[in-house]
């Protein structure tokens, strides 16, 4: 039984450096959010644009951030997946980052799920 409980945190430990890689590998920001929207990943890009850390947003409402991205206007997009969850929406949007400079932001919304639930994400 310890040797089985060993085994799989081990394969936790690697598909978490795995899934932590590829975060780090995508050149956008990305935010996942589970089905109460609340953060449960936010990569190094978003980190950069917006100025908070992973630590600082995970476990908060995504709603409730007060980061320079408008996100009000992203409400009616987000929503909608969580009723139509094989759609996708786009939206641009003008934002102010972390810096303090406009910017014009391309958000897209896709609901991440491959029929499994584990508590509140998707997987």
């Amino acid at each position: 039984m310890k040797q089985e409980l060993r085994l799989r945190g081990t394969d936790l430990s690697r598909s978490n450096i795995f899934l932590s890689a590829i975060l780090r590998s995508v050149p956008l920001g990305v935010i996942v959010m589970d089905s109460d929207l609340l953060i449960e990943l936010w990569n190094d890009v978003a980190a950069d644009l917006w100025g908070l850390r992973q630590d600082e947003v995970q476990g908060k409402h995504f709603f409730g951030l007060d980061i320079g991205l408008p996100v009000e206007q992203l409400r009616q997009p987000i929503l909608s997946l969580l009723q139509s969850p094989d759609k996708s929406a786009e939206i641009r949007v003008d934002a102010m980052n972390r810096r303090g400079r406009p910017v014009r932001i391309l958000v897209q919304c896709a609901s991440v799920s491959a029929g499994k639930q584990i508590g509140r994400a998707h997987v």
